[in-house]
């Protein structure tokens, strides 16, 4: 025994001693030994742990979550939890393990998946800035084509993985050697063809030079018989002779010139089997097919992935389809090849893309192997075909969910859905499905269900118009509503504005006031909501002032004995008003705000286990349903109620009846009563003052022209004059005109004018141009500028150079026409001098006139010239302010967008602008990023960020437009600087474009100093 624990001490201390000594053999280099050192510890101390903790905190959410069917449901299953704190200690925990691994094990090769957990930890945390800062750090860090990145070649294959590329290559390297091979066979081929047809050419060369000396030979023996014959005369002889050299001459040109001749001949055919070569070539030779992209085995794509899921939730649709668009292209792994479409999905969702998101979904189905997931994804198929009027399309995809479906949830609502489509279709009964819905409701398995049953009858007669029997539904869904919130203000926001749309005022004012209670802030219809509870709140005070006074007055002509039948049963009915909350939901409200911001953190304790109460708590309830929180819950004949009958005194009624109301405060309300002419008349005159209220209201509030009409004409019938007719009968005019009733109109026209000679409203029906005359009066400035402006359009700008030259003699103190000239004069200068000039010009009315329209024209033309193409953007302010939002308090950055510069200029600004940043600002250590705004005008973003809050912001906006020339270093460019809050950026992105953003700072930021 001694010996072995020698002998292991021994070799632990050589282990050691070895790691310690080779781990490092060069610098960023480790042995195979350290390797796998790092890598195991990396694996099983941290990785594996934080991997597993995450399982399980998945889990967690997806029990935790509740989805809303009746909206889009999320793509991700895990998202909708309102409190992600219950995960918030495994996610730190999480982090603080990878973070070790990532620090300690640096040459391992899990660092990379280290930074995805750590960003996936703070996506579930609901903290997406920061997981969009450690993904961008990560997408350029680790980017296996990066050569200068910790991933390059880190993850080289091995085993099979190495054999085959090996085998592979050899395979490649054997058929360039066979191809080669046959190259250089078919030249050798083509080098013989062409000496064969060289030696072919010479030797008929060779024949003709023959042929040509024996002409000559006959030639010369002819010669010489002529001059035998011919002795007599020698001269003609001797020029005989002299011709036959001549002739030798012409000869020996002529063979020369067919000896040329033959070599073009021969360079033309050593040409003709090159031809050859390049059709047997084309032949031969194949193109190379594309080689597929190999399998991305490190953390990388996963990464990507995670990343564009965070632009989604930032709202940078444009980064996320680039980086999406990428991974469809890629070999990415086996891990994400479901998720991928999925959330290609979920971003055409949230920009309302639906018809391209269908596809995206079908191929998730088709690609994903988690049959829930394939549910989800198909119920969200159903619900967007549902949105596009394909109800056909969506029983299909409802009966897909269904199918799929392994919650019984979701196949409860697939089969809901499956209901109301088959109407909708007419391919199945209504009645049939009522009967159905209502024989479900009567089903021991569906209790806890039966608030959504109700909620679907209510909907099925929404869509058969039939409204009372809608809303009678949803106050059952309403009543029988013991846990989902979502639903219960989806039914009280459905009642609110069906009331609202029956012009039943009050009451919609009622299931307002409770709707935005329910409702969360993110909400798209929360503003909305805030509107109606606003505008309505009014209206319903009046009504109600209206209905109690009518109620006096008609208790008052009741004699004593009526009044003692009537009386105690209203004031039972009003003693305390009729909260449409419903029983109990304070409590069961207040209850799910404890159980969801209650963390247990991680312990052992069974009742502090969140997977575990979540399935016991789905276990109990499919068994027992819904209970109360009370002992003795089973016994079923239990009663409730409070036992306040010793409080109270019984008062008789006529007819034998009683009814329970309290003597005093039946008392106390009976001398209330306007029991005389005077209280009478103080009722009345409430009445009449809310009447009046009221017609103002429902015109000025709600646009209700009609109701408006309805109710002043009411107020006349009944009082006939009254202190507020003059008003009202303007009132009556506008309402007739705008409901394109000229009689009524004119009518009430006539009554003004006729009982009202001298008023203000006479004046204005009576004369058109009564607006015009009150406002203009005579204007020197006014003048001179517009006679200016004519020479500037008739082209004439020396004249008009010249005259606005001589301006200084009009110039008066707060002359509003010398910014109008300023710009003018920069707009001649243009058009004389050309850019520079006018550049400098609008630069000197953006200085001289500080938050003018002509400033802001100024800086729209200066952005048109410097190649910003939506700078004559003609949004308006209240436009511009449905999309942006004023946050002061908020986190903001500053955003510099620079327009049609190049590569390097955009460098050099990005340089100039963080020396500045160093100089002026090192201890607030601002960062900078940069991104694309719009690629079709070139317009991008440097930002700088961040800054707690919009004063910061727009302090450092100051200083910089006062520092120009030091902040931009030099460099020529067109340029805004715009400070926006975090949410405003992401809408600005979303956008594509600065211009409507521009609008807003404007008018929020740079109009308020």
């Amino acid at each position: 025994m001694k010996k072995y624990f020698k002998f292991s001490l021994v070799l632990l201390v050589i282990s050691v001693l070895f790691i310690s000594c080779v781990t490092r053999k060069k610098k960023n280099e480790t042995s195979k030994f350290g390797k796998f050192y790092h890598n195991t510890t990396a694996f099983y101390n941290g990785y594996w742990n934080a991997k597993e903790i995450m399982k399980e905190s998945m889990k967690t959410l997806r029990l935790a979550n509740v989805d809303d069917y009746n909206k889009l449901l999320e793509v991700e299953d895990f998202v909708s939890v309102d409190n992600p704190k219950m995960v918030k200690a495994d996610m730190d925990k999480i982090i603080e393990k990878v973070t070790t691994v990532s620090q300690l094990h640096e040459p391992s090769a899990w660092v990379d998946d280290c930074y995805v957990m750590m960003a996936k930890a703070q996506y579930l945390k609901h903290e997406y800035e920061t997981a969009e800062e450690t993904l961008q750090y990560f997408q350029e860090d680790f980017n296996p084509s990066n050569p200068y990145g910790r991933n390059y070649k880190s993850k080289k294959p091995t085993g099979k993985a190495a054999k085959k590329i090996k085998e592979e290559e050899k395979k490649d390297k054997a058929e360039i050697k066979e191809k080669e091979k046959e190259a250089k066979k078919e030249i050798k081929e083509e080098k013989a063809k062409t000496k064969a047809e060289e030696r072919k050419e010479k030797e008929r060369q060779r024949e003709n030079e023959k042929k040509e000396r024996e002409k000559e030979k006959k030639e010369r023996d002819k010669q010489k018989k002529e001059n035998a014959k011919n002795k007599k005369k020698a001269g003609s002889v001797k020029s005989k002779n002299e011709n036959s050299p001549v002739k030798d001459t012409i000869i020996s040109i002529g063979n020369e010139t067919k000896q040329n001749t033959a070599k073009v001949n021969t360079s033309g055919n050593v040409k003709s089997p090159e031809i050859t070569k390049d059709k047997d070539s084309t032949k031969t030779y194949k193109t190379p097919e594309p080689v597929k992209p190999q399998e991305d085995n490190t953390a990388y794509s996963e990464g990507i992935l995670w990343l564009a899921k965070t632009y989604i939730k930032r709202e940078n649709w444009y980064a996320s389809e680039i980086l999406l668009k990428k991974l469809e292209t890629s070999a990415v792994n086996d891990n994400i090849k479901g998720d991928l479409p999925a959330t290609f999905a979920n971003l055409y969702i949230k920009q309302k893309k639906y018809a391209e998101a269908i596809p995206k979904l079908i191929q998730a189905i088709n690609d994903e192997d988690d049959k829930q997931l394939k549910a989800r994804y198909s119920y969200i198929a159903g619900q967007i075909s549902q949105l596009e009027n394909d109800n056909t399309a969506a029983l299909k995809y409802f009966s897909d969910a269904k199918d799929y479906a392994k919650d019984f949830k979701m196949e409860f609502m697939s089969e809901l859905a499956i209901a109301k489509n088959g109407i909708m279709t007419g391919k199945i009964a209504k009645s049939e499905v009522t009967d159905n819905l209502k024989k479900m409701l009567k089903e021991d398995k569906n209790v806890q269900l039966k608030d959504q049953i109700y909620f679907t009858l209510a909907e099925i007669e929404v869509s058969q118009n039939n409204t009372n029997d809608a809303i009678d539904y949803f106050k059952k869904s309403i009543a029988n509503n013991n846990a989902d919130q979502k639903l219960k203000a989806e039914a009280y926001y459905n009642i609110a504005n069906m009331f609202y749309n029956k012009e039943k005022y009050l009451e919609a004012s009622v299931y307002f006031d409770t709707t935005i209670t329910l409702f969360v802030s993110s909400d798209p219809r929360y503003a909305q909501i805030q509107k109606y509870v606003s505008n309505l709140k009014d209206i319903a005070s009046n009504i109600e002032i209206i209905r109690y006074q009518d109620t006096l007055l008609y208790f008052v002509t009741l004699n004593e004995d009526e009044q003692l039948k009537v009386i105690p049963k209203w004031l039972e009915k009003n003693k305390k008003p009729e909260s449409p909350v419903g029983k109990n939901s304070g409590l069961i409200s207040k209850q799910l705000t404890i159980s969801g911001n209650v963390d247990f953190g991680t312990s052992n304790f069974f009742a502090y286990n969140k997977t575990g109460k979540m399935k016991g708590k789905e276990e109990f309830i499919k068994i027992w349903g819904t209970r109360p929180l009370a002992d003795d819950w089973r016994r079923s004949s239990k009663a409730y109620g409070n036992n306040t009958e010793s409080t109270e005194k019984k008062v008789a009624e006529a007819d034998g009846q009683t009814e329970n109301v309290n003597k005093e405060e039946y008392d106390k309300f009976i001398k209330t009563l306007p029991d005389n002419p005077i209280k009478k008349q103080e009722s009345n005159d409430k009445i009449m003052s809310a009447m009046f209220t009221l017609g103002k209201l429902f015109r000025d509030k709600i646009e209700n022209f009609s109701k408006s009409a309805e109710t002043l004409e009411g107020m006349h019938t009944r009082y006939g004059p009254t202190p507020y007719e003059l008003d009202s009968y303007f009132y009556l005019y506008l309402d007739y005109t705008d409901l394109n009733n000229s009689t009524k109109a004119e009518e009430y026209k006539n009554k003004i004018v006729r009982k009202y000679p001298d008023s203000k409203y006479t004046a204005i029906l009576t004369d058109p141009d009564y607006f015009s005359k009150t406002r203009n009066k005579p204007n020197k400035p006014e003048a001179y500028y517009k006679a200016v402006y004519a020479l500037y359009e008739k082209g004439e700008y020396l004249k008009a150079l010249d005259a606005l030259d001589n301006v200084s003699r009009l110039s008066e103190e707060n002359n509003p026409y010398l910014a109008k000239m300023a710009l003018l004069r920069a707009m001649c200068l243009g058009a004389r001098d050309g850019k520079d000039e006018y550049v400098k010009a609008l630069n000197n009315v953006i200085i001289a006139f500080p938050n003018t329209p002509e400033q802001s024209k100024a800086k729209e033309i200066m952005r048109f010239l410097g190649g910003d193409k939506t700078a004559f953007n003609n949004m308006s302010v209240e436009e511009v302010d449905k999309i942006y939002q004023k946050e002061d308090d908020q986190v903001h950055y500053v955003a510099i967008i620079t327009y049609d510069l190049d590569e390097t200029q955009h460098v050099n600004f990005k340089v100039a602008i963080s020396e500045y940043n160093k100089q002026n600002y090192k201890t607030e250590r601002l960062q900078m990023g940069d991104a694309s705004l719009n690629t079709t005008d070139n317009s991008q973003i440097i930002l700088v960020r961040k800054f707690d809050n919009g004063a910061k912001a727009m302090a450092y906006y100051n200083k910089v437009i006062a520092d120009k020339e030091s902040y931009t270093g030099g460099v020529k460019a067109s340029y805004d600087v715009l400070p926006v809050s975090q949410r405003n950026y992401r809408k600005m992105l979303s956008e594509r474009s600065a211009a409507g953003y521009r609008i807003f700072f404007e008018a929020n930021y740079a109009g308020a100093k």
